[in-house]
């Protein structure tokens, strides 16, 4: 076998060979480069197959569906496919197992991701319900009500601060089957229409031609969410062009769909002081908003109760809540929680000093920084 040449394979790739590739008789003609990435597009197809994931079989059809080399992949890795004689065509084919190589890792992640998420419902660290929670569930019920009466009035909105636990909660509400659509916008949104209807179309799987306009495109989502029911979340919201958040009003007024919007405090406040009539109009056509509590000792305790139950007396929980409302809310203490667990090893009760230890090491991290300026630069 030809040496393979990889600057960081992993070590199943410096070792096996995948039953997918055969070295025919053209194989030796390839450089030894092209020759080990060709092994690792192959070894990708066998384990996506072999994990059966999204349901696919991942043959050679699905695993390059719609890319160019399509045509040529079963005889490129079955070694009958000739070395190209000429360059242009050499690159092409090197930019084409580029785009192989990296769709069959994405796909891998993506799997592992779905299965990390199963994990997660039986893990140690479990979803703590606080009570905007159990909020946000009853708003989805009453607003999937709403709809058969046809009211427009199913937006729920959801308010916290920054790393206050919305993408936490959203993914509990995704795994759950509470949340059936999930969009977070991109830079990108902020500045074009047309990414917000492209990513919509790939989430609802709907497939358009390359050179479709945003009114074909726009006409098409319409029609589809007509026919669907469930709940759609918006992430970022605020980053959306105003023609975004229009749309975000249509879906509400042409189907049956309930619609989340999960924003931070911050946003939330820009929204109502810019946001202009266009997002009036919108925010008129929610349900209620949910604010995210003001974190307590109560709030703190829950991450770790056999930890916190050491503590030397009550309030010395509150620095911890004080921390967190201060900057990182959730994520601060449950990062907190972590260094006091480390700092309390074996012993039975946890000091102040641990307490400060704690969130100083957390500070080094996540240091406090003044967005007066920032706000007043903006305004």
């Amino acid at each position: 076998m030809p040496a393979i040449h990889h600057s960081h394979p992993e070590p199943e790739e410096r070792t096996a060979i995948p039953r997918l590739i055969k070295h025919g008789p053209k194989w030796g003609e390839w450089t030894d480069a092209l020759q080990a990435q060709i092994t690792r597009c192959a070894l990708k197809q066998q384990h996506l197959a072999d994990l059966g994931v999204a349901g696919k079989n991942w043959s050679d059809k699905d695993y390059t569906a719609e890319l160019d080399i399509a045509q040529v992949w079963p005889s490129m890795r079955t070694g009958s496919y000739p070395y190209p004689s000429q360059t242009k065509t050499r690159t092409k084919w090197a930019a084409e197992l580029d785009r192989l190589e990296a769709r069959g890792k994405t796909e891998l992640l993506r799997h592992e991701a779905e299965q990390s998420k199963k994990l997660r419902l039986v893990s140690a660290d479990k979803f703590i319900q606080f009570a905007e929670y159990a909020a946000i569930g009853r708003a989805i019920d009453k607003a999937k009500a709403k709809a058969a009466t046809r009211s427009e009035e199913r937006l729920v909105v959801f308010k916290a601060r920054t790393r206050g636990g919305k993408t936490w909660l959203a993914d509990q509400l995704v795994d759950e089957g509470k949340i059936d659509w999930r969009v977070e916008a991109t830079p990108s949104w902020h500045r074009s229409y047309k990414a917000l209807l492209l990513g919509l179309s790939e989430m609802f799987g709907l497939i358009h031609g390359r050179r479709v306009d945003s009114l074909a495109m726009e006409s098409s989502i319409i029609a589809h969410i007509k026919t669907l029911s469930g709940v759609v979340l918006f992430e970022e919201v605020q980053t959306l062009c105003k023609d975004s958040q229009e749309l975000i009003k249509i879906i509400l007024n042409k189907s049956s769909l309930v619609v989340c919007i999960f924003v931070t405090n911050e946003a939330h406040d820009d929204m109502l002081l810019h946001g202009g009539n266009h997002l009036a109009q919108l925010l008129a056509r929610a349900e209620t908003t949910i604010t995210a509590s003001i974190i307590g000792p109560e709030h703190v305790r829950q991450f770790d109760e056999a930890t916190w139950a050491k503590a030397a007396r009550p309030g010395q929980l509150q620095p911890v809540a004080d921390a967190a409302n201060t900057l990182g809310a959730l994520s601060a203490v449950r990062r907190i929680t972590t260094n006091v667990r480390a700092l309390l090893g074996r012993e039975l009760i946890i000091t102040d000093e641990m307490i400060s230890k704690a969130i100083s090491a957390y500070r080094r991290d996540v240091p406090v920084v003044s967005t007066t300026s920032l706000r007043r630069r903006a305004a």
